[in-house]
């Protein structure tokens, strides 16, 4: 018991006595939580993404805008070594606020969760303390998607919110990096310019906190493999290791490409449906996103070519074969994460003509975005033409193409073709 005590001392420090607010980079997801509710926060996310650090801004939020006592507060971290017994024990989490209260002299009105994917069907223990009204309350994360899944997360039908946190977006990045700027003054130099040169690092190197924070990029490469290791072999029990392995090495090597279930099984010499259940498995750990291309047919959505996209282009630059520096595919998969940041339901077209992103709100398409880095004399006209055909198939006003430095409005034919620097676009509001 003593090294339980001693654990849940050292993850709460803020019941020591002269325990002081915390700087960190104000995660815009944390605007999402909403304390006046007594329903489940559940944050998910790829992990080092920063879950934990946003659990400790929202005890700071409670500790000093909300003047709620610090030893009302429990935290808890389940990769920690000293949970392991409790990993097949949801029902002895009990024993651990128990030990929490006695130390603290104090009931626990506010509990914070983290990868609680740790412990096995979480999700009874979590029902009962939320159903009996133990806590005023609960906010939890986990490294899987599957938290999230209806196997899982039915018990708690109409009793949480949902998140999902990213790496730092460029926002973020900014804020982390303490570069303030004002938004009617973004287009003045020197502003623009350390603007732009920040972009251009952001785009290479992404935005895990930890790595933007200490400025070292060498230590993606362990992100990856402990994703790989402990996020997709170790929780779904996978067995033809070496087969999965080779799998996301290919996706990572090939982001923002085509592929195909079938064609992928052929490549690593194993079935289409093992493919398939390795591609959801890794989708579930958050390192990669699916991309399906847009039919009003559900049927033709699953059985057409789909685009892969990684959660981070700093992995892509650490851990991909051959990292070609494009710097055009990077600029892609950065504007892809941007729009899964932003909750926009993303489809991509490839028939008589090609559009990167098309966004679906209300059952239809409303908005098209193209991405092209260099816009130049010898493509813009081949790239306003195509996007053009979008705006005439789908009935659209206004398509965007998002570059490098132009930044102009082209009108022709009472329709809008918008050409955005990445980073000012990178910039807007939601």
């Amino acid at each position: 018991m003593e090294n339980l005590k001693n654990t849940l001392l050292r993850q709460n420090n803020h019941w020591q006595s002269d325990y002081k607010k915390i700087e960190y980079t104000e995660r815009e997801l944390i605007k999402e939580v909403d304390f006046n509710s007594k329903f489940i926060e559940i944050i998910t996310g790829v992990r080092r993404s920063g879950k934990s650090t946003i659990l400790n801004i929202l005890i700071d939020k409670l500790i000093f805008n909300k003047k709620i006592s610090p030893k009302s507060i429990l935290f808890i971290n389940f990769d920690a070594p000293i949970f392991t017994p409790y990993y097949k024990k949801a029902q002895n989490l009990y024993e651990i606020i128990d030990q929490a209260e006695v130390i603290l002299n104090k009931k626990i009105d506010y509990i914070f969760l983290d990868e609680i994917q740790n412990i096995e069907l979480w999700e009874k223990w979590v029902k009962e303390v939320y159903d009996t009204k133990l806590f005023k309350k609960i906010i939890i994360t986990g490294s899987n998607s599957q938290l999230l899944e209806s196997q899982y997360i039915s018990r708690l039908s109409g009793r949480y919110f949902s998140h999902i946190n990213f790496p730092f977006s460029f926002k973020e990045y900014l804020q982390s990096k303490n570069i303030k700027y004002y938004k009617n003054e973004i287009d003045n130099y020197p502003i623009k310019n350390k603007l732009i040169k920040n972009f251009q690092n952001y785009l290479k190197t992404g935005g895990f906190p930890e790595v933007v924070i200490e400025n070292n990029l060498s230590i993606l490469e362990n992100y990856y493999k402990t994703i790989i290791l402990k996020d997709v072999i170790d929780n779904n029990q996978i067995k033809q290791k070496v087969t999965l392995k080779e799998l996301a090495y290919y996706l990572i090597t090939n982001y923002t490409s085509f592929f195909s279930y079938t064609k992928l099984g052929k490549y690593l010499n194993t079935n289409e449906n093992t493919i398939k259940d390795y591609v959801e498995y890794l989708k579930n750990a958050y390192i990669f996103y699916e991309l399906k291309k847009f039919d009003y047919s559900i049927k033709k959505q699953n059985i057409n070519n789909k685009k892969i996209y990684c959660i981070d282009n700093g992995l892509i630059s650490q851990v991909a074969f051959n990292f070609s520096k494009d710097k055009g595919k990077l600029l892609e998969n950065h504007v892809f994460l941007e729009l899964i940041r932003r909750k926009k339901d993303v489809y991509y077209y490839n028939n008589d003509f090609e559009c990167d992103f098309l966004i679906k709100k209300d059952k239809k398409i409303n908005q098209a975005i193209q991405v092209c880095y260099d816009i130049n004399k010898d493509n813009e006209k081949r790239e306003i033409k195509g996007i053009k055909k979008v705006l005439d198939k789908y009935n659209l006003s206004q398509a965007i193409i998002i570059n490098e430095k132009e930044d102009e409005t082209i009108n022709i034919e009472n329709k809008k073709i918008v050409l955005k620097p990445a980073w000012k676009w990178s910039l807007e509001n939601y």
